[in-house]
């Protein structure tokens, strides 16, 4: 009985090179876009972490309003709002005047301001120039106007300049 010869054939190096180049394509292309994900995450958890510190002013604004406590409502603009917050955002790191590391929040006491620190800032875009957004305590009467003395109504953050993230605006 004759043996039949067997042709395996593998890959060429053509074939290879080939495959290994989609593969690089598809990889770049794909952490790009990981990238522009993480991007929106970090705009979405920073829209989430302000509307929460805003809604925690707010209640504890009608609390003192309620009470007719006037006096600690004045107060409650140069108050951290972190400290309203059942657990402060896991990346809060407290209060500080300068020296800010990126994906942080701050409480500025000498501003009675938050601040965080962009860390994925390639969409983001500011008013002031710089990668930082900052969102001032601010006093507003009962039509929503700026107050600094009689009138007040409620306490709220304000942004401090104009801040896009990849299009979309920080308020």
């Amino acid at each position: 009985m004759p043996i039949a010869k067997r042709h395996c054939r593998g890959f060429t190096l053509f074939e290879l090179i080939v495959v290994i180049s989609l593969v690089g394509v598809l990889a770049t292309v794909a952490l790009s876009r990981f990238r522009g994900l993480q991007e929106e995450a970090e705009a979405a958890a920073v829209e989430a972490n302000v509307a929460a510190m805003r809604a925690a002013l707010l209640i504890r604004s009608t609390e003192l309003a309620a009470g007719n406590r006037w006096s600690e409502m004045a107060s409650l603009r140069r108050q951290n709002p972190f400290l309203l917050l059942e657990a402060p955002p896991g990346n809060y790191v407290g209060e500080r005047n300068e020296s800010w590391a990126p994906g942080n929040w701050y409480y500025v006491p000498a501003e009675a301001a938050i601040l965080y620190a962009v860390r994925q800032g390639d969409g983001f875009s500011s008013g002031d120039g710089g990668h930082v957004l900052r969102f001032a305590l601010v006093g507003k009467n009962a039509l929503g106007m700026p107050v600094e003395g009689p009138g007040l109504a409620y306490v709220t953050l304000l942004a401090t300049a104009d801040y896009r993230w990849n299009g979309r605006r920080i308020q």
